[in-house]
């Protein structure tokens, strides 16, 4: 019976020194906890544009709203390829008062109106009674 009492004191101390030696060697080795990282607080300085009901340039509605009339797209497509400039007429764009300006050649009148209503053509505005605001000079 006293040999059964000194195995189990021998098999405690043993386990002791082996829970001791791993706490040592543990204690020994850096580990390395992730965290993820803190958020970093984001401060939006975007400034937002005004309305200030003009036209902007270069710029194309990207969704039309359903009351205008449907050629406004393609007047807007229009708008990005202003100014210009033809053998006998020149048509330009004021964003501030939303106006075309057309000006035809007094020598070549005819031929003048000839080449800007295929120019209207071209950029798929089909009546010239689209361009709204539009004032013709005759130089």
């Amino acid at each position: 019976m006293k040999k059964t009492y000194l195995l189990i004191i021998f098999l405690f101390i043993l386990a002791l020194l082996f829970i001791i030696i791993s706490l040592v060697i543990s204690s020994g080795k850096k580990e390395t906890i992730l965290e993820a990282p803190s958020p970093t607080p984001f401060i939006n300085n975007t400034i937002l544009p005004t309305n200030t009901n003009t036209a902007v340039p270069n710029s194309i509605p990207t969704v039309i709203p359903s009351d205008y009339p449907p050629n406004t797209a393609t007047i807007s497509a229009l708008i990005e390829n202003l100014p210009h400039q033809g053998t006998y007429f020149s048509l330009s764009y004021n964003f501030t008062d939303d106006s075309f300006f057309l000006s035809l050649n007094a020598a070549n009148q005819a031929q003048g109106e000839m080449e800007f209503e295929n120019f209207l053509k071209q950029n798929g505005v089909l009546d010239k009674d689209w361009l709204q605001n539009l004032t013709t000079n005759y130089q």
